[in-house]
This record gives C-alpha cells, sequence and structure tokens, in this order.
C-alpha cells in the first residue's frame, strides 16, 4: 500500500478538511440571508457539512486506528497505466470531485448565475457524459430556461448577478 502523505497530514484529509472549511463558510454566509431567503441555502450547507464532517471523522479514525486499511488496499490496487505513469484512481477522482465543486461557485461568484450555469452545465455534460454536442446544447438551453423561468419569472427571485455579470453584453 502506498502512502499517500502530504507532510503529516493523509492528503485526502487534506482535501475534505478544505472542502468542510468552504461548507462551513457557506452555511456561516447564508446565515447573513433573511428567514425566508436562507431556508434552502442553511438546508442544503448544513447536510453537506454534515456529511464532510462525517468522512473527516472516518478518515482520522482510519488513520489513527487502521480499520479501514482493507477497503483503501483495493482503492490502491485500481490503478491505471496510460503509458507514462500511473495514475491513482482515488487521489484523481478527489481532483475531479474538488474541482466540480469549486468552478461552478467561481464560475457564480464571478458571472452570476445566467451565465455560470449554462457554462457549468455544458462544460460538466461535455467531460462527464457521452451525450451528443447537440444532445449537450439542447439540455443545457432546456435546462437554464426552466431554472430561469420558475426562480426568476414564477417566483419573482432576484438572481445574483456576480463581479463581472452586469457588464457582460448579456444584460
Amino acid at each position: 500500500m502506498k502512502n499517500h502523505r502530504f507532510g503529516f497530514v493523509d492528503r485526502e484529509l487534506l482535501v475534505f478538511l478544505i472542502l468542510l472549511a468552504i461548507s462551513l463558510f457557506i452555511t456561516y454566509e447564508t446565515l447573513g440571508y433573511s428567514e425566508r431567503v436562507r431556508r434552502v441555502p442553511i438546508l442544503f450547507s448544513s447536510a453537506l457539512t454534515v456529511l464532510i464532517a462525517l468522512k473527516v471523522v472516518l478518515l482520522v479514525l482510519n488513520n489513527a486506528t487502521g480499520l479501514f486499511d482493507q477497503v483503501q488496499e483495493q482503492q490502491d490496487a485500481d490503478t491505471f497505466d496510460w503509458g507514462q505513469e500511473e495514475i491513482e484512481v482515488g487521489t484523481t477522482r478527489q481532483l475531479r470531485m474538488a474541482a466540480w465543486l469549486l468552478i461552478p461557485l467561481s464560475l457564480i461568484y464571478l458571472f452570476g448565475y445566467i451565465v455560470a450555469i449554462p457554462t457549468f452545465m455544458f462544460a460538466f455534460i461535455s467531460i462527464e457524459s457521452d451525450l451528443s454536442l447537440r444532445q449537450n446544447l439542447l439540455t443545457t438551453i432546456v435546462t437554464t430556461a426552466i431554472i430561469y423561468l420558475f426562480f426568476v419569472e414564477l417566483l419573482s427571485m432576484r438572481m445574483y448577478e456576480g463581479l463581472y455579470g452586469p457588464s457582460l453584453p448579456l444584460f
């Protein structure tokens, strides 16, 4: 079994500690919303925080006691050889998960929901799915239209426009 340590902390534990800090920050930020607006965000951010905290506890227990070493050995055995070097499935999966969490948050912060949702959706479907370009575009456009109609038109919610969103020619 390879030792995936970064200094004194397991790399997987470090990734989940960073994700826990992000989810705690999001939960804290949602407390600043009015009571009516914060119900759904606080529900999702709280659930995310609890799940990540459970994963951190399991990782700490595993590092301290080795309870789950057999499972980790099986995951470490699953490697791909792409000709140049071996790429471990676990580390790749962790990095992809972190990227898919951070990219939409960054897009929303910078450009707002109206730009971030279709951009992220198109990129995600292109990379993670086997859909054709035509199906991808159709799915992205229809889903974005449904989200816009539901939240902006039906519920009369104002969507966050981002730092650079108002300066884009779309608005």
